[in-house]
């Protein structure tokens, strides 16, 4: 439960001022801790508007210190623009809760016609600095301060100017990560009490953001930092992931080291063998493209906790305070499994995506077919991955490749039989002049000077030529006057129609469409 104390705040007209640095600090003693705050510029803070939040344990009492500022636990009563009613000012009581809103501010002038007026506040200017609350705990392990933007935040006397709001933990002005921890449960080392990673704010930068926490700011899907002040999980972009290899863009402000680490086997921990993908990475400055490996046993297709770390020297852990730099944790799959796309692949290129992509092979189906090339694949099962883990196999269906020319009509069939059976007769592009099968030069011949080479070395003669090279060279697959002659003036004809043409002709040569595996016949 939230609990919010109130207070309405009667501003001033006061002149547009330069824009002013608020900076806040918290000081631990014992079971209670100070807020102090330090404005470095011309303008006073009318309001602050903020949360105090605890892991742990419950604020139990919040006491206002400053007397310029006031705590309300209600509304203050404004008739004819003369406070009438101030309510009764916020005293020690028993909270009990772990978060709580407070809102507090200053009511002055310094005009002497309001001097007998105690409720205009007169001559009650708050200090550039000074002690604004205490809170106390029961015990609680970790706490935060931030501002709610809801409720204003940190409010000049000039309400158009936006501060520049830091927050301190005593002397120490540190970012944090924001992986799960918790005081009664130790996961990821986030919160200062278990050692939690921080990095003083100076140094590398990874992304354009970073700023400072009072200690780890920890919830269940690590966006607890996003969520408190800037959000600064920016510096690091996830490319793609399979099972063996993911690839990120990790993007920094100066030359730095980065180590990094996933949870892979998603057990709350980063100490496990495997689970640092990068020791001491040298990066530049800019966007640096990494690949790290995926250890075998990771867990797949599910949101898995990383920490990415970067200072000057190296030689980080996942733990620990650093000097300079800065870490940024996020949660989100970090291996993937891609069912490979393996239609049109000779079987043992297929056999080989599957593998690389965390998939085992299953049943391979032998058909005949006349629409893929001779032992291509024809189709696969699955063709996405939706199983946990990537460990259903990928069963596949190969053309058996009986003959480079099945699915041919009787009467072709019976030429090709004449014509000695040659395989180039499946060829895309022999029908159109391509005897060879092969592009010519850059420019993509596909009938050019080696496929007229054939046709001269076949030309009319009788009863002929039967089988491969010759018969490559009868486009028309038919022959020519009782002398049979295979290759003769039809299909010169037919070749000087695309001769050297840049990447013609199409492709479609019936029946079939299809390159052959070999053609040696």
């Amino acid at each position: 439960m939230k609990k919010f104390l109130f207070l309405a705040v009667l501003l001033m007209a006061v002149p547009a001022m330069a824009v002013s640095d608020v900076n806040i600090t918290c000081t631990p003693d014992g079971n209670n801790v100070t807020v102090s705050y330090a404005v470095t510029g011309p303008l006073l803070v009318r309001a602050f508007g903020l949360d105090i939040t605890t892991t742990g344990g419950n604020i139990v009492k919040v006491v206002p210190v400053d007397p310029n500022y006031r705590i309300y636990p209600g509304q203050i009563v404004i008739t004819n623009g003369e406070v009438t009613d101030y309510n009764t000012p916020y005293a020690s009581g028993d909270l009990g809760d772990n978060q709580v809103t407070i809102e507090m501010g200053s009511l002055y002038t310094m005009d002497t016609n309001y001097e007998g007026e105690p409720n205009m506040g007169y001559n009650q200017k708050p200090g550039m600095s000074g002690t604004l609350l205490r809170f106390y705990l029961d015990g609680a392990c970790s706490y935060s301060l931030a501002e709610n933007e809801l409720r204003g935040g940190v409010v000049m006397e000039d309400p158009t100017v936006v501060p520049i709001v830091h927050f301190h933990d005593g002397d120490v002005i540190a970012d944090y990560g924001d992986a799960p921890d918790s005081c009664s449960v130790p996961r990821y080392p986030t919160l200062l009490v278990n050692n939690g990673a921080s990095h003083l704010m100076v140094g590398a930068t990874m992304g354009p953001q970073k700023d400072a926490e009072l200690d780890g700011q920890p919830n269940a899907d690590a966006t607890g930092d996003d969520i408190a002040g800037v959000d600064d999980e920016d510096g690091v972009t996830f490319v793609s992931t399979t099972a063996v290899q993911g690839n990120v863009i990790v993007t920094v402000d100066s030359n730095c080291k980065l180590n990094a680490w996933v949870d892979f086997g998603n057990d709350g921990s980063w100490a496990q063998v495997g689970d640092q993908i990068f020791d001491d990475q040298p990066l530049s400055t800019g966007a640096n493209n990494l690949f790290y490996a995926v250890p075998a046993g990771a867990q797949k297709n599910v949101d898995l906790f990383s920490r990415w770390r970067v200072n000057k020297v190296g030689n980080l852990s996942y733990d620990l305070a650093a000097s300079d730099g800065e870490v940024e944790d996020y949660n989100r799959p970090m291996v993937r499994c891609h069912v490979p796309n393996i239609i049109g692949m000779y079987r043992n290129d297929a056999n080989a995506a599957i593998l690389a992509n965390g998939f085992v092979i299953g049943t391979v189906t032998w058909v005949n077919s006349d629409t893929v090339s001779y032992r291509k694949v024809i189709t696969q099962n699955p063709v996405y991955c939706n199983y946990p883990g990537c460990l259903a196999a990928v069963d596949m269906n190969v053309s058996s490749g009986s003959t480079c020319y099945d699915g041919m009509t009787a009467a072709q069939k019976l030429e090709w039989t004449k014509a000695g059976r040659p395989c180039c007769w499946c060829l895309p592009r022999q029908c159109h002049g391509d005897a060879d099968g092969l592009p010519y030069t850059k420019s993509n011949y596909w009938v050019a000077a080696p496929d007229l080479t054939i046709m001269k070395n076949a030309w009319n003669i009788p009863n002929g030529p039967v089988g491969a090279p010759g018969a490559c060279a009868d486009f028309d697959r038919a022959v020519y006057t009782k002398s049979n002659y295979r290759v003769a003036a039809p299909d010169l004809t037919i070749l000087k129609r695309y001769w050297n043409i840049a990447n013609k002709p199409d492709p479609n040569c019936s029946p079939n469409n299809r390159t052959p595996a070999t053609c040696n016949n």
